[in-house]
């Protein structure tokens, strides 16, 4: 109780710095935030916006999601909502975090907390703490300000001066707010590579010296943050940035060069979905280990479908000639197209010339599929079967050998129907003395 007393004296004296422009259309979410504001406010809390959907307003954009602070426990925050009908989840409860499903909308509701210990990876938290405290224990400033219900700002640390100046600075010393979490190294490069925002001198020196400190992490939570890095528009100085405080050899295993830095921003016209697993291509043409790369990229927390697109990039270019032999390059295709969707794989080649700029293979391979992707991806009119009634062969290796020689003919144009496709078996089997029955 005493906690509690103290708690509402603290936040009845925490005024708002600011005010944010009401929108004039809000998106649903936000509507749906301000109505669980208006719950928490009538069970007898005080609860406000926070963090990154703050953040996202004040730079104009629409946030992704909403999360929501409040002077409530979990379990005041379960019964609040439940006597509203409102369904409630408590997926982290353990740190006060309680998933509220409004109009199929999932809100975040945690309780004011402050760390009691850390180390580096997980935090022991407390609740029943102040606004400002709650701020206090945020990785940036500008994602420790907080809305009310009365689109009040309060900014304890100058997020909203650091927004207008496309700065990024930890909350009090960047070394403490690091330490508490190694994630945090990666997600400052996040932010940048996002928003073009850069860090000031203290955080950029704080980073390097703490980057051994991302050997604590798992791979996974490294992996999210990277591929996230890697899918922005414009970051060659975000990785080079990396690459200089040391993070990037950290992360990697290896340390690539500069030059192949400098290349990385060639990939910011082609999709985000494909993005990043490109530019990690790119990064890991330097790999010392080809051998191992397969293994490599398990240990990184890929799916099966990354892993193979990322090797197939990475194949060394051998002579493919086009020539009147459409066959072996669309061969090449077959493999390729399993790793991408057909609307996909234009893209594809195109990254494969990016990496290997001046080498035949990915070139012969793209003008293949632009002007020969309608034949080879044309089912052929002879199946095993058709071959087995008509010829009177059984299953077996010169069935399959005979398959393939058709399959290679009739992509290089010398046959279109069954029964041309029969005369052709009737030929291959002739000269491989064996006469069909």
């Amino acid at each position: 109780m005493e906690n509690s007393t103290k708690n509402k004296q603290e936040n009845s004296a925490d005024q708002p710095q600011a005010y944010l422009e009401r929108p004039t259309s809000p998106d649903q979410g936000y509507e749906i935030a301000r109505k669980a504001l208006g719950i928490l406010k009538e069970a007898g809390h005080e609860a406000r916006l926070a963090g990154g959907c703050v953040r996202d307003r004040l730079l104009g954009l629409v946030p992704k999601d909403y999360d929501i602070a409040t002077t409530a426990h979990p379990e005041a925050i379960c019964l609040a909502f439940k006597q509203k009908g409102v369904k409630t989840v408590p997926t982290g409860i353990d740190h006060g975090t309680i998933t509220v499903v409004m109009k199929g909308v999932a809100l975040e509701v945690t309780s004011l907390r402050s760390d009691v210990e850390t180390d580096g990876r997980r935090a022991k938290v407390v609740f029943g703490i102040s606004f400002r405290e709650d701020a206090a224990r945020r990785d940036f400033t500008m994602n420790a300000m907080y809305e009310d219900e009365q689109y009040g700002l309060y900014d304890y640390f100058g997020g909203a001066e650091d927004l207008s100046k496309k700065v990024l600075r930890f909350v009090g010393d960047p070394l403490l707010r690091i330490r508490e979490d190694y994630l945090r190294i990666l997600r400052c490069f996040r932010f940048w590579a996002r928003f073009q925002f850069r860090p000031d001198d203290e955080t950029l020196l704080a980073l390097k010296q703490e980057a051994n400190g991302l050997a604590q992490l798992s791979q996974e939570r490294v992996c999210t943050e990277i591929i996230q890095i890697l899918s922005e528009a414009s970051i060659e100085n975000v990785v080079e940035a990396m690459l200089s405080c040391g993070v990037l050899e950290q992360v990697l295993g290896f340390r690539p060069s500069l030059k192949t830095i400098a290349q990385i921003d060639a990939y910011k016209s082609i999709t985000k979905a494909e993005r990043s697993g490109a530019r990690l291509a790119l990064l890991l043409l330097e790999y010392p280990r080809k051998d191992e790369l397969g293994e490599y990229l398990k240990a990184f927390r890929l799916s099966g479908r990354q892993i193979q697109q990322i090797l197939l990039w990475l194949v060394p270019p051998s002579s493919v000639n086009v020539g009147k032999d459409l066959a072996t390059p669309m061969q090449v295709l077959d493999r390729w197209q399993r790793a991408w969707p057909q609307q996909d794989l234009t893209e594809a080649l195109a990254v494969y010339q990016l990496l290997y700029p001046d080498a035949s293979e990915p070139r012969v391979l793209a003008v293949t599929e632009k002007d020969f992707g309608m034949r080879r991806r044309q089912p052929m009119p002879l199946k095993g079967h058709d071959l087995s009634k008509d010829l009177g062969l059984a299953a077996g290796p010169l069935l399959g050998q005979l398959l393939q020689h058709l399959l290679e003919s009739f992509r290089n144009g010398e046959w279109q129907t069954q029964k041309e496709g029969l005369e052709r078996a009737r030929e291959y089997l002739a000269n491989a003395g064996t006469r069909p029955t």
